[in-house]
């Protein structure tokens, strides 16, 4: 600051006094008189203007002021003299000087006036404050600097001064805090402290460093805050210093949250590769994948579906869900879940329930399980494809799938597809080395393996030993110095410092030195590698004594690589930078339809469609300035054809070794496909719309024809509906088709050989006729198909949801054709999509019937609101009540109960309907006459579409008749009505009775389970009524020897139990004696003995189960084990479960291997006795388990057939068959007669047997006369009219019959001449002692001469020695099978011994 020198007063003033005191004055002083000349000038004077004192002293006062100031000086001081007024505050003002050097500086200047010697005068204090402006304008400078460094930051900065108070904050903390600005500006610390707190997991967090630092005032601090949302913040504190001391501090707080996951992404990665490496399977390896991927985002629910493109299979090897268990394989081409979805477009996919809604699935496409919140699957994609799909599922509404963990699991998944793909390839690389040991030992090529860097052999080839003509044990642990094998110690050297430098080194010309000495020259070849840990050279060697060897090299590797190019399954071309073709492939050839000579005398412009061709253009424009590398896009081709082509284009640049464009490398992709996918989605989006806003199914279905007709030229479609007799197929849609044509197919029977629309409308399945006028399916047909000018036709049938045939969708083509893959697809979806539509129409019709069903229903109908309101009633209501429609609509329907109804069951209907939406019941009613009767109701809710009842639908029927009738009934419902025992009903009753009272006293008692022997045989050889009546005399017997306290009872067939209440072992024994004492006697019936026995199970209670149902299955246990000793008695052991198990895991294991398809056929050679030649075979089933092993068909066939699985498998055994006979003709070989199949007696059973097998057949293409079908004795006797009505079908169909085991059964000679059987099959008991048994060889004799005299060949069973097969010859039996000709093999087998040439 100046130093302010007061004005002093008028008046003569001490200048000499003053001058003394201003000559010690660090700062100038100047005085001036009243004309602006310098009276005086201190010392101080000369350091800050430069002038010495006597230099200024009568000079004016502008010697030291700029020329632009000087006129306002000299105008404020006359102003001062002239009016007293001052302009500027004299104590202490800034002006700016003017220094001898001529530069101009600032002042500060302090003005006082004074009177020396009577004159006036002005004393000026000047100080130069350059110094000091310097250091403000520094300062400012400094605090611009530090305000914008603080806005400019990435980072969210916060300054805490005294007691931690924010005292400043840049603009990027208040982003990052998501703060309010109002609430900002506001400065409302408090609030905006409770808004940063909320959103932290850990609030305690942003405090707690502070309490630390205080302990160290001069400290930093790191920590890391994490939000509620996910968001992870970096925050460092430093202090704020001054002197030393710590006046406050500064947060800088950075966003990590990025760099966080992206690190937990990595650490993801890596541990799958970890995971990868260490799980020795598949089976570890998806544990720990589920683990890591519960680290980033929850995965209660999660699973791995793997696909197989080769069988087209999906299946799950880890499944771990909360409600469903794991799916079993299914076919990609017939699911229609979630994760085929996936598979299919090879895309993730998020489905919410925001947008499951509106999502375009495929015809049939559900949600497969539990249905979940959200469902999240991403594909597992590989070079090869996508080869499975990895899902995560959520059932709870507080976890939720976003977009973002639908990147991040998609991120993960290459990596767990890279796992999966390296385990899968494991075994192949096992499989490989064993092919590579192999490649090494045989391998032409000197191969070698060195320790490196030692240099001693480890391995060699033969070619190496003959190569050098050592013998292994010459070579192996010795080096190449000690074999004196290079002829140059340089060259050698020369090789290894390569080797150690590069790493590798490729055709290094060497000469080699032999055994014998003799020298030969070599391209050697070498790379260093690791094995098991340790560094090895490999190395092989190349004999280049003739040069054309390389040359040779060099032709092969020039076609290598124009056999990577002309082979790549994507359109290649090489283009020059004008834009014509200087090289193509065959497969872009095939894209555009162009000859390879044609595309090289066009450009790229002349192929490519107008309105793409710029943005081409506008991308290569890009890549010849550098300015990208390469780039993709979509794009249109012209094809040859004129058609358009949709392709995907990915080009880059070559350049020349000047580092100029040379030519571009272009990939093109044909991606009509794909657009033929969206095409598709939009067409069902519109059919869907026609269907919903109900158009007339003819426009909808005419819709379908013309956008099918729409995907290719030459593509003719019908529609064809099935009759509602499900005989004939009626015109539906041909928008192109010649009316003539449509007219002749309009009414047409379906069958399987009524050409392809009756075929699949028959078998409901799909037909292609590939030529029309060559299929016999068409033979009536041909002229027309000339005439409409069509040459083949594909046909689907129209199936329901329950997979009924609702008509056909068939494809025509003008020339003879083979659908493609997208034809097939095209008429599968065009099917579905009209099935929807008929099912739609279906569905209106239906409601058009609903009002007539209404009005012409038998039983009384009526309808009321939730206000018990009769809304409307029908005839049958007004006939059944007396009432009319008009007395009861708008009243209570109380109208037609009696005064005595219940109130409690009032009640009960009410709760009923409330939780239930139904009630049944019955009620006293009463007519409008007044008579009483019963009323059996039934009433069902309506809701409207919000779920919210809204009317009752209420079904009268008078049952008075019924009810006494039931009462009748009811004394028949606990007796069986055949013997007059308890039936099942009762003994259940009473068995469940005394369990409680037993388990109330303590008591014990027994359960004996009857089963009769041989009564089947009776049965099946007598007929019913006779088996009837045996069953009435055993339960009489049984009756009789039964005492009173005992509960004897029928289970049914032939299957009795007795209870024993308070029996031991000793009395259960006694009791089991006296019931088959009682059959020691035989059964005369109808004048016939019959012996029958009895095999008894006995269990007791409450040892051997305390329930019904245990006891009853305990006893049935024992039971099959007494039946299994030859009849008896057994009692129940605890390990006799194990045996029911086995036969539960055989039906279990059954049931996986047929849908697995690990059953196989076996086929037994039958000969012709005479010449010995081969004229046909038996197939026979065979089955190895992975789990059970082999399993006998002795074993696993009873089982089928209880468990009703035996028609399937006798299908699937017919389709084999069927398949192998193909496969046979396919390689020109012939059976020479008949393949027999075995048919079961419950197959036999079937209604639709004939048209079943007839059906497989002819859906093979095959004639039913190249099939045998053996049944057996005992089938055809159960009901032996309706064999011989079913055997006539079979033959008439062409099948041909045989009689099987014959001579075990009971076949009646009556009933055998009329059975339209073609051979008969002599039963191996009686073939295989023939020789040595007289019986046997009679009865083979008898058989042989009752065939002959009946015109029935004979097939002789289990001939297993010369001497059978001389003696069958000489009795004149037609054929024979067994060990001695051959044992069942496989097929590949068979053929190589039967068919291949001798």
């Amino acid at each position: 600051m100046a130093i302010n020198v007061p004005p002093e007063a008028p008046g003569n003033a001490d200048e000499s006094s003053h001058r003394q005191l201003w000559d010690k004055l660090t700062d100038a002083i100047v005085v001036i008189d009243n004309l602006n000349i310098i009276q005086y000038a201190n010392p101080a004077f000369t350091e800050v203007f430069g002038y010495r004192p006597q230099e200024v002293i009568g000079q004016p006062v502008s010697l030291i002021q700029p020329d632009r100031l000087r006129q306002a000086h000299h105008r404020g001081v006359d102003n001062y003299l002239n009016t007293g007024q001052r302009r500027i505050d004299w104590r202490a003002a800034e002006v700016i000087g003017l220094h001898k050097q001529g530069h101009e500086f600032p002042l500060e200047i302090s003005f006082s006036e004074m009177q020396i010697d009577g004159s006036h005068k002005f004393i000026a204090m000047l100080r130069d404050i350059s110094s000091r402006r310097e250091s403000e304008n520094e300062i400012k400078r400094t605090i611009s600097q530090l305000s914008a460094t603080l806005e400019s930051t990435n980072e969210g900065i916060v300054v805490l001064g005294y007691e931690n108070k924010v005292t400043r904050f840049n603009h990027r903390f208040v982003e990052m805090w998501r703060l309010p600005q109002d609430l900002v500006d506001a400065k409302d610390d408090s609030a905006l402290l409770m808004l940063v707190l909320e959103q932290l997991t850990d609030p305690a967090m942003f405090w707690s460093p502070l309490e630390e630092l205080k302990k160290n005032p001069l400290g930093e601090s790191f920590d890391v805050l994490t939000f509620k949302d996910g968001r992870v913040y970096e925050r460092v504190s430093r202090p704020q210093i001054s002197n030393g001391k710590a006046i406050g501090r500064v947060w800088s707080f950075r966003d990590v949250t990025e760099r966080v996951h992206s690190n937990d992404l990595q650490a993801a990665l890596y541990k799958i590769s970890e995971a990868a490496h260490t799980a020795p399977d598949l089976a570890a390896l998806f544990p720990r994948i589920h683990e890591i991927i519960s680290e980033l985002l929850p995965a209660k629910n999660f699973y791995v579906a793997l696909y197989d493109e080769n069988t087209d299979l999906i299946s799950f090897p880890y499944f771990i869900d909360e409600f469903d268990l794991s799916p079993s394989s299914r076919k990609l081409s017939d699911d229609p879940g979630l994760t085929s979805c996936v598979l299919r477009s090879g895309e993730p996919l998020l489905l919410i329930p925001e947008t499951s809604k509106k999502m375009v699935r495929r015809p049939g496409e559900h949600f497969g399980g539990t249905n979940g919140i959200d469902w999240l699957g991403v594909p597992l994609k590989t070079s090869r494809g996508t080869i499975g799909v990895l899902t995560v599922q959520t059932y709870s509404g507080s976890l939720r799938y976003t977009e973002k963990d639908k990147a991040l699991l998609q991120f993960v998944s290459t990596q767990v597809a890279t796992a999966v793909e390296q385990k899968q390839a494991q075994q192949a690389a096992r499989e490989s080395e064993e092919r590579f040991r192999n490649v090494f030992d045989k391998s032409p090529i000197i191969i070698c393996l060195l320790s490196y860097p030692e240099g001693r052999f480890q391995e060699v080839n033969a070619a190496y030993l003959e190569a050098f003509g050592y013998s292994r044990e010459e070579v192996i642990g010795h080096t190449a110095v000690e074999l004196d094998s290079w002829v140059s110690k340089s060259d050698r050297q020369l090789y290894l410092d390569l080797l150690k430098t590069v790493g590798s080194v490729q055709n290094f010309e060497a000469n080699m030195r032999r055994q014998n000495k003799d020298t030969f020259t070599v391209l050697y070849s070498g790379s260093l590698v690791t094995l098991a840990g340790r560094c090895y050279s490999l190395n092989s060697m190349q004999d280049i004594s003739e040069r054309k060897l390389a040359e040779a090299a060099l032709l092969e590797s020039e076609d290598q690589f124009k056999s990577a190019f002309e082979y790549s399954a994507i359109g290649m071309c090489l283009i020059a930078l004008d834009g014509s073709f200087d090289k193509v492939n065959a497969a872009l050839c095939d894209i555009l339809g162009y000859e390879e000579d044609e595309l090289l005398t066009r450009t790229f412009h002349d192929i490519t469609h107008p309105d793409d061709l710029e943005a081409d253009l506008s991308e290569l424009a890009k890549l010849l300035s550098g300015e990208t590398n390469s780039y993709k896009m979509e794009k249109r081709y012209f094809h040859r054809d004129g058609g358009i082509v949709p392709a995907m284009l990915a080009v880059s640049m070559v350049k020349d070794k000047f580092g100029k464009p040379k030519h571009f490398i272009s990939q093109v992709e044909d991606i009509s496909e794909r657009k033929r996918a969206e095409q598709w989605q939009q067409h069902y989006a519109d059919t869907l719309s026609m269907i919903m806003t109900e158009a007339p199914t003819s426009a909808v279905l005419e819709s379908l024809a013309l956008f099918a007709e729409g995907q290719a030229d030459g593509m003719l479609c019908s529609i064809l509906l099935l009759s509602s007799d499900g005989k004939r197929l009626l015109h539906g849609a041909a928008p192109s088709l010649p009316e003539v044509f449509s007219t002749a197919f309009n009414n047409a029977e379906i069958g399987p050989l009524k050409g392809s629309c009756g075929a699949a409308a028959f078998t409901g399945e799909l037909v292609i006729v590939e030529d029309l006028l060559a299929h016999p399916n068409w033979a009536p047909w041909r002229e027309l198909a000339a005439k409409a000018g069509v040459g083949s036709c594909w046909s689907h049938p129209i199936l329901s949801v329950g997979n009924k045939v609702l008509g056909t969708f068939a494809i025509y083509r003008r020339e003879p054709s083979v659908p493609t893959k997208e034809d097939l697809q095209l008429i599968r979806q065009s099917a579905s999509l009209a099935a929807i539509a008929l099912e739609r129409a279906q569905h209106n019709e239906d409601q058009r019937l609903a009002k007539v069903v209404f009005e012409q229903s038998m039983e009384g109908l009526m309808v009321t609101d939730v206000d018990d309101n009769v809304l409307m009633v029908n005839h049958a209501f007004e006939t059944l009540t007396g009432y009319t429609s008009a007395e009861v609509i708008g009243k209570a329907p109380h109208i037609i109960d009696t005064d005595s109804a219940d109130p409690a069951s009032e009640f009960e209907k009410r709760q009923s309907l409330a939780h239930n939406g139904r009630w049944r019941g019955e009620m006293p009613g009463r007519k409008k006459s007044g008579d009483n009767y019963s009323l059996a109701m039934s009433i069902a809710t309506v809701h409207d579409a919000a779920g919210v009842p809204s009317h009752f639908i209420s079904t009268l029927t008078d049952v008075s008749e019924q009810k006494i009738q039931a009462a009748r009934i009811e004394q028949l419902a606990f007796y069986d009505a055949l013997t007059g025992l308890p039936n099942r009903a009762l003994f259940l009753d009473r068995l469940e009775h005394t369990l409680l009272a037993s388990k109330r006293h303590g008591g014990q008692g027994a359960l004996l389970f009857v089963d009769l022997n041989r009564f089947k045989e009776i049965n099946d050889s007598q007929g019913h009524a006779v088996g009837d009546l045996a069953l009435v005399e055993v339960a009489r017997r049984f009756q009789n020897a039964a005492r009173k306290e005992e509960t004897l009872a029928r289970l049914g067939g032939d299957e009795f139990v007795l209870i024993a209440e308070n029996a031991d072992v000793e009395t259960a024994v006694l009791i089991a004696i006296r019931l088959q004492s009682s059959l020691n006697e035989p059964l005369n019936l109808l004048g016939h003995p019959y012996s029958l026995g009895a095999s008894i199970g006995i269990a007791f209670y409450p040892s051997d189960g305390e329930t019904s149902e245990d006891l009853i299955k305990r006893t049935d246990i024992a039971m099959y084990r007494a039946k299994a000793s030859g009849g008896g008695y057994c009692m129940y052991q605890s390990d006799m479960g194990n045996e029911l198990e086995k036969r539960l895991t055989i039906a279990k294991r059954l049931a996986l291997a047929m849908e697995a398809d690990q059953l196989q056929l076996y086929y037994q050679p039958q000969i012709h006795l005479a010449t010995g030649k081969l004229i046909g075979a038996e197939a026979l089933l065979r089955w190895t388990d992975p789990v059970l092993g082999f399993v006998s068909p002795a074993e696993f066939i009873p089982i089928a057939e209880e468990r009703g699985m035996i028609s399937p498998l006798g299908d699937w055994v017919l389709k084999r068959a069927c398949r192998q006979l193909q496969d046979w003709t396919d390689m020109g070989y012939s059976l020479g007669g008949h393949l027999a199949i075995n048919v079961s007696a419950l197959q036999f059973e079937d209604p639709d047997i004939v048209n079943r097998l007839l059906g497989i057949v002819q859906a093979a293409n095959l004639s039913p006369e190249l099939f045998e079908l053996e049944l057996t004795e005992s089938c055809m006797m159960a009901d032996p009219e309706r064999a011989i009505a079913v055997m006539e079908s079979l033959s008439a169909s062409g099948f041909g019959l045989s009689i099987d085991d014959f001579g075990t059964g009971y076949s009646s000679l009556s009933y055998l001449k009329r059975f339209a059987a073609d051979q008969i099959k002599i039963d191996i008991s009686f073939v295989r002692n023939m020789l040595t048994d007289a019986d046997d060889h009679a009865i083979v004799t008898t058989i042989i001469a009752m065939a002959r005299s009946l015109g029935l060949r004979t097939t002789a069973e289990g001939v297993e020695e010369a001497g059978q097969a001389a003696a069958l010859n000489e009795l004149g039996c037609d054929y024979a099978q067994g060990y001695y000709f051959g044992r069942p093999e496989p097929a590949a087998t068979f053929v190589e011994k039967w068919f291949a040439p001798k």
